[in-house]
């Protein structure tokens, strides 16, 4: 699934509980350029790519997998939108973790 963040302006790639090789061909369909490394013998990963969209992805519907991958995927369009954890910052990550982690379980639409 592939979605325009409407808070931060960057495309998020997600792919929950798909093979390695589904998630490969489809980034490579979409002429998303080679300039990620996915390992397929992770459980799950989180990258940004150079153009700042993020890629998801999760072996199986796992939850602490996901959630794991979430934060990773928050921290990097946070930052790239200038906002860095700190004391000040938490909510904006707790509330942007959130919504990309229902988003993620299938459990919001945009």
């Amino acid at each position: 699934m592939k979605i325009i963040c409407p808070f931060y302006q960057a495309f998020i790639y997600i792919y929950i509980g798909v093979k390695y090789d589904f998630c490969v061909k489809d980034l490579k369909r979409q002429k998303i350029t080679n300039d990620y490394i996915l390992e397929s013998g992770k459980d799950g990963l989180c990258l940004r790519l150079s153009n700042g969209s993020i890629v998801i992805w999760t072996r199986k519907r796992d939850m602490f997998v996901i959630a794991h991958e979430c934060l990773h995927g928050a921290q990097h369009i946070l930052e790239r939108a200038g906002i860095y954890m700190s004391y000040e910052t938490r909510e904006v990550y707790a509330y942007y973790f959130e919504w990309l982690f229902k988003l993620c379980m299938g459990k919001r639409r945009l």
